[in-house]
């Protein structure tokens, strides 16, 4: 199963076991010491009924703001199923209470990798420096029983899916070439200079 970090998780509402709808994803944090970074948390936004509609370029927004007061912790293994509208958990919402914010306390989680503020919109430059693209989205992937980083979309597609206009494009039976940079080509993350150094040069993409 493979998905979009835009397109089909940010901006899902989670909903428990039992029913209840207990806020919106607002990033997904991934650990680094895999080949493909692993996905094991999910940050929560609460549910406000005031904000039952929150765009994409809103949520990425807010995820750059890197004080997450308001946002809660969940572990990603507690997600049962990715729907179209929502995902809902295998726990229900006293489970969730008592779990939530215990995958903030995670060893070495300031460490793991922010996927919509650390990596969607940044630079992605060469192993010279120089400019190639900014991240449009994340590709992830469902491998056995975990997901993972599979890639960088920097493709047309992915832009066009975050701004809002898939439905027309599906309704006009556009289908546009998606370019994607593997993970594996990735050097390092700076969140201090926010850019992502390739292990290559721009040349050999």
């Amino acid at each position: 199963m493979t998905m979009r970090l835009c397109q089909h998780i940010l901006g899902k509402s989670i909903i428990t076991s039992d029913g209840k709808k207990i806020g919106k994803v607002y990033d997904l944090i991934a650990s680094r010491c895999y080949v493909f970074p692993k996905v094991s948390v999910a940050v929560i936004k609460p549910r406000r009924s005031s904000r039952s509609n929150v765009s994409i370029r809103e949520i990425i927004r807010s995820a750059k703001v890197r004080k997450r007061k308001s946002h809660m912790y969940l572990p990603w293994s507690t997600v049962n199923q990715i729907e179209k509208k929502s995902i809902s958990l295998k726990i229900d919402e006293e489970q969730w209470k008592r779990l939530c914010n215990r995958a903030h306390r995670e060893p070495g989680m300031r460490r793991k990798l922010s996927l919509a503020r650390d990596v969607l919109n940044e630079q992605i430059v060469d192993t010279d420096g120089h400019f190639i693209d900014r991240v449009d989205d994340v590709k992830i992937e469902k491998i056995e029983s975990s997901w993972r980083v599979i890639g960088l979309d920097i493709g047309v597609e992915g832009a066009m899916e975050r701004l809002g206009f898939e439905k027309v494009m599906n309704k006009l039976g556009i289908k546009l070439p998606e370019k994607l940079i593997p993970w594996y080509l990735v050097e390092r993350v700076t969140k201090k200079d926010k850019k992502l150094f390739l292990k290559i040069p721009a040349e050999i993409l």
